[in-house]
């Protein structure tokens, strides 16, 4: 059997070797416990960029998914009809995307659109997205008719009329938000 010095030490020992203290140790023997650092940050990897979103293709649309949209427009359309001819600013309001209304409330938009031909020659100056609706959207589309569309992403379309001539003419750029459809920018 050892004897209790002997013991002792070795408890000693051990814990000098392992870096703690011992409450049995003598003031002589007394081990320092070694420095505590704290461990190093972890780095997280970098995080991988998101792949790009694939570009879209039209020609991915089903023709059933094109006529229901078509079909969407349209209604949509003879109800925008409608409120133009009413000239209802309000509820026109109501059909326009956050971007659109930012856009067409813009000063210098409204100087430059007053700067048309067509605007300069009746002497209409917009000074308001209320002017726009009253001077531009009223005069012409209060009798807009839907011809075709084309779909230029997942959740916007052009609505196209076609004039007397057969050209494609841009009836309206419009955005599917929430489940409805919006008056949009279309591609800036």
């Amino acid at each position: 059997m050892i004897g209790g010095s002997k013991w002792s030490f070795l408890l000693l020992l051990g814990a000098a070797l392992s870096g703690c203290a011992t409450k049995t140790a003598t003031p002589a023997m007394v081990v320092s416990p070694s420095p505590v650092t704290a461990p190093a940050p972890q780095v997280p990897p970098p995080a991988q960029a998101p792949s790009p979103a694939k570009p879209f293709d039209p020609s991915s649309v089903t023709q059933a998914e094109k006529t229901a949209t078509f079909s969407d427009a349209k209604v949509l359309i003879e109800k925008l009809n409608a409120i133009i001819k009413a000239k209802d600013f309000g509820a026109w309001k109501t059909y326009l995307t956050p971007a659109y209304i930012v856009y067409y409330s813009d000063p210098a938009v409204l100087a430059s659109l007053s700067d048309s031909p067509v605007l300069k020659r009746e002497g209409i100056v917009l000074h308001s997205l209320q002017d726009y609706f009253l001077q531009v959207v009223y005069q012409s589309r209060q009798n807009a008719r839907l011809d075709d569309i084309d779909f230029v992403g997942a959740n916007s379309i052009v609505a196209i009329t076609l004039s007397p001539a057969g050209d494609r003419l841009v009836l309206y750029n419009l955005e599917r938000q929430n489940d409805s459809w919006k008056i949009g920018m279309g591609r800036q």
